[in-house]
């Protein structure tokens, strides 16, 4: 399904051959990704059916909606959610996994170390788009460049996208 999207995502693209070699990168990565559900069965962590269907979905939301048909470029908002929505999955992960063998712990301390561990994943995820932007050229997962004119944010500007990815990571833990 992605590698049909991004055929037909190309087909009025100038740049086919490069971004025909990004999108079998996104499908690669796609394809490792829905394995994660398998791997959790294995380290114990059972998930429901829904759960492995929101996972399917974020994978999807991220990998065609956003990289494939670029909503992370023309949706000026589409980041925020994803960042929102991939962290509440990663706090039911986490929470699950505190349940599992953490049992005698108080609630609270439940909700304050599964908010601290997606907040730190949040800002692992940050410091590999700092990275990213860093190594490749004409990479602006930091959204530090204006994706029309591609002119680069000044000050307290460029920063703006990081803070609030890392607000939406907190929020969604």
């Amino acid at each position: 399904i992605m590698f049909i999207c991004t055929y037909f995502a190309n087909v009025k693209s100038t740049e086919v051959f490069r971004e025909s070699g990004d999108n079998i990168l996104k499908c690669i990565y796609c394809l490792l990704f829905s394995f994660l559900p398998y791997l959790l069965r294995r380290w114990n962590i059972h998930s429901t059916r829904t759960l492995q269907v929101y996972f399917l979905l974020a994978i999807i939301a991220h990998f065609i909606l956003g990289g494939t048909l670029h909503f992370y470029r023309d949706v000026w908002f589409f980041s925020f959610v994803i960042h929102l929505v991939n962290s509440f999955l990663i706090a039911t992960i986490i929470y699950g996994m505190l349940l599992r063998h953490c049992q005698n712990q108080s609630k609270f301390f439940m909700f304050l170390a599964t908010v601290a561990f997606t907040a730190l994943i949040g800002v692992l995820w940050e410091v590999c788009e700092y990275a990213i932007d860093g190594m490749m050229a004409g990479s602006n997962m930091q959204r530090f460049n204006n994706s029309v004119t591609g002119e680069p944010f000044i000050g307290r500007r460029a920063l703006t996208d990081t803070m609030i990815d890392l607000m939406m990571d907190t929020l969604g833990g």
